[in-house]
Order: C-alpha cells, then structure tokens, then sequence
C-alpha cells in the first residue's frame, strides 16, 4: 500500500524529467523503469506513448504492474546480480533505488550497456567519505515495497558515484533543484525522513535534526543526467 507522501514524491521526479524532455519527446520511445515498484511513473509514461518495459525484483509488483497495464512488458531482475538485457533503450529511469543496493558499482556496469541515456537519482553521503562501504540495516523490513530485498545498503558519496560513472565512459549533469525538496514525512518505517536536493558542500549538512521532539533524519539526495 502506498503512503499518502508517494504522490508527491512521484510528481516532483516527473516534473523534472518533463522539464527536461519535454512532454512529447516520449512518443514511441523505449523506455526501461528500473526498480519500477507499482510502476507508477512508467505508467505516466506509457500515457504519453512510449514503449516502457517495467522492471522490479518482486514479483507483487510486476503483477500490480500488470493489473493496471495488461499488456506491459514486465523483466524480474535482481540488480545485486550481474545481467543482460535483451534489448537496448532510448532512456532508462533509475530512481531512488541505487542505494538499496550492496552491489550499486557492478549494477551501473551492467545498465550502462544497454542505453546512452539515464536519469538516475540517488541518495549519497552528504560528506567525504574515504571509501564506499556496505551497511547493515538492522532495522530493514521485507514489509516495506520500497526497501530492497536485503539489509545491506551501499553508502557512498557524490565523488564515488561520479568517478564511477566517469570510469564507466559516461559524462554526468546534476539536474537536481532546492524546489524538489520535500517536507519532513513519516516512512513505512515510522521514521520521519526529509528528502533535500540542489544542497551544496557549503550548507549546513546535519544527517539528524530535532523539530518539536521529534527527530528527523535528512536524506541527501542527487538527481543526474547520465549520458554515455
């Protein structure tokens, strides 16, 4: 079941991918929804004519995928694995869903065959980090449709996605804005969370503040533009 947030979180990617394309560039493109969950921005997508494949490593939600959209093309792909893909596409949408992974190095590999054209947005340590680590999540749901599908999260910084992406032969373009921010919400996990993007080195980077006794864990968000 989706939290009363989830529309918003929704709209405000849209809005900026739409801003970047425009609506009617997604005619009769094909269009691959990594970690699609229920699908609901492939499925906005799909509204405008493109082709969309819908990807997800739970079952549920391909077959909520395809209630809403028998005809979808539907892929059970679990991105802690190495894959291949049978075909190659004009964008591909990578949202939310890198720092779920242990192995986000080895899945931005294997993505980047098959399209020259992503929008990718991640959660990163705001700080300098000396090396990417995995993180043990002992608090980590299986009830929760947006977690991953182990408790292990990668964590790195802004400078480690970025070489890495280098080092794959890719050009990047931070896209995100301080307007995509959202207000604190409440998760799945009964934490209260804030998504921050456009946040610079220089702000006041705190992972944790206190408003009216009750704590409020910041999420540093980046959105880019991958081309290769």
């Amino acid at each position: 079941m989706k939290k009363p947030w989830f529309k918003d979180y929704k709209q405000v990617r849209l809005n900026r991918i739409y801003s970047l394309f425009g609506l009617s560039w997604f005619k009769n493109k094909n269009i691959l929804d990594l970690g699609c969950a229920h699908g609901d921005i492939g499925l906005d997508l799909y509204s405008l004519g493109a082709n969309v494949t819908f990807s997800d490593v739970r079952e549920e939600h391909l077959n909520s995928v395809k209630l809403k959209y028998p005809e979808a093309k539907t892929i059970k792909l679990d991105q802690n694995t190495k894959y291949s893909l049978d075909q190659n596409y004009d964008l591909v949408l990578h949202l939310g869903l890198l720092h779920h992974l242990e192995n986000w190095q080895q899945d931005l590999e294997c993505i980047t065959n098959f399209t020259n054209l992503m929008v990718l947005e991640v959660r990163v340590y705001p700080h300098e980090l000396k090396e990417p680590f995995v993180y043990t999540n002992e608090e980590f749901s299986l009830n929760n449709p947006y977690n991953g599908i182990t408790n292990k999260l990668g964590i790195f910084d802004e400078k480690h996605l970025q070489n890495h992406l280098t080092d794959l032969g890719c050009k990047y373009l931070q896209i995100d804005t301080p307007e995509m921010s959202l207000p604190s919400i409440l998760d799945e996990n009964n934490h209260y969370i804030k998504h921050n993007f456009g946040w610079s080195k220089n702000d006041n980077l705190i992972e944790e503040i206190n408003e009216n006794d009750i704590t409020i864990s910041n999420h540093f968000r980046r959105m880019y533009l991958i081309i290769k």
